[in-house]
C-alpha cells in the first residue's frame, strides 16, 4: 500500500474485519467514490482520500461500507478541525 494515515490505518482494519476470509471481487473507483460524493468529497481527491478509494476497491467493499468509510473519514476530519 503507498500513503498511510492513522486514518487510512484504521480504514484497512476495519476493512481487513469486514472481509476477512471473503475473496471479493475489486469494485470499479467510479462505485466507491459515489459514497465519498455524498459526503461532498470528489475529484481530485487528495493522497490520503486516494489511499482510501484504493482500498475500498480493493476489498470490493459494498456501497454500506463504503459509506460507512467515508462517514469516518469525515467525522474524523470534523474533529481535527474543531481541535
Amino acid at each position: 500500500m503507498g500513503y498511510r494515515s492513522d486514518i487510512v490505518d484504521k480504514v484497512q482494519l476495519f476493512l481487513a474485519s469486514q472481509y476477512a476470509g471473503v475473496q471479493s471481487l475489486r469494485r470499479d473507483l467510479t462505485e466507491v467514490s459515489k459514497a465519498a460524493l455524498q459526503l461532498g468529497y470528489g475529484d481530485p481527491f487528495d493522497k490520503e482520500q486516494k489511499a482510501i478509494n484504493d482500498l475500498l476497491c480493493q476489498t470490493g467493499a459494498s456501497d454500506q461500507v463504503c459509506l460507512t468509510v467515508w462517514a469516518y473519514y469525515h467525522d474524523m476530519k470534523l474533529n481535527k478541525t474543531a481541535v
